[in-house]
């Protein structure tokens, strides 16, 4: 499994016309790696090594996927919202996305260093013991990230920025976790108390995209914001923060 998320991600950093999409498709798989990896965190296993190497893959990638789904964001919202004014908002955020994608990949034009650090990661992850994992490490790390998720959702209560997206992040990894799960011939009833509730999965996918958009949206008004006025501009934060509210 673990081998095929790399694949995954070794084929997000190829050369494409498309780089928008493949980079989406890398990071997706490298937070399913890590997801698996967090599952293992007890066990005989080294994985801290390999964990710092993805991260700072994920990491690199940001600034580019942040741009592209910043520019989705308003252009989801100006189809929900035909009549409101959101063309000078898209068409800048279009450029900004466009001017950073030239930027990074200019910088690391075939992904080189990208390619580096999955190998690095791939190397060690391979020369591992995984014969030594047992059937407590995967129990026990699934009960810790169930509650890293119930914590994080406490501290997001109040609605600060940071805990809410720490919160999102933590529903994400434990939702991963529990897809993998059939995939290793386990059940998530059988292994954590409290996740007998049935469609679970589905729940926290549900969960997460909304969490999700509500980090869309207050990207997309910190960026609109600063935008030189125009004919339409209040009434699309207007909307902006009436979505956040509601969302």
């Amino acid at each position: 499994m673990a081998r095929r998320e790399g694949a995954l991600i070794l084929q997000g950093l190829a050369p494409t016309e498309s780089p928008e999409q493949a980079i989406h498709s890398a990071r997706k798989a490298i937070r399913r790696l890590r997801a698996l990896l967090a599952l293992l965190e007890g066990s005989a296993l080294d994985l801290d090594r390999a964990d710092v190497d993805l991260q700072r893959l994920g990491d690199s990638l940001s600034d580019m996927r942040d741009a592209h789904v910043v520019t989705e964001a308003a252009e989801r919202l100006q189809k929900q919202h035909p009549a409101l004014d959101l063309g000078p908002a898209v068409e800048r955020l279009r450029h900004r996305s466009e001017h950073i994608m030239r930027n990074k990949v200019g910088k690391d034009p075939n992904f080189s260093r990208r390619h580096k650090q999955l190998a690095d990661a791939a190397l060690w992850l391979d020369a591992q013991p995984w014969q030594a994992v047992k059937m407590s490490d995967i129990k026990s790390a699934l009960a810790l990230s169930e509650r890293r998720a119930r914590k994080a959702k406490k501290r997001a209560a109040d609605g600060d920025p940071e805990a809410v997206h720490r919160w999102r992040r933590r529903v994400r990894r434990l939702r991963m976790q529990l897809e993998v799960l059939p995939e290793l011939g386990l059940d998530a009833a059988s292994m954590v108390d409290g996740l007998r509730t049935s469609g679970k999965t589905k729940a926290l996918h549900k969960l997460s995209d909304a969490l999700g958009w509500h980090q869309d949206l207050r990207m997309l008004r910190n960026l609109v914001n600063p935008m030189p006025v125009w004919d339409g501009k209040a009434a699309v934060l207007a909307l902006i923060n009436n979505e956040l509210a509601n969302s």
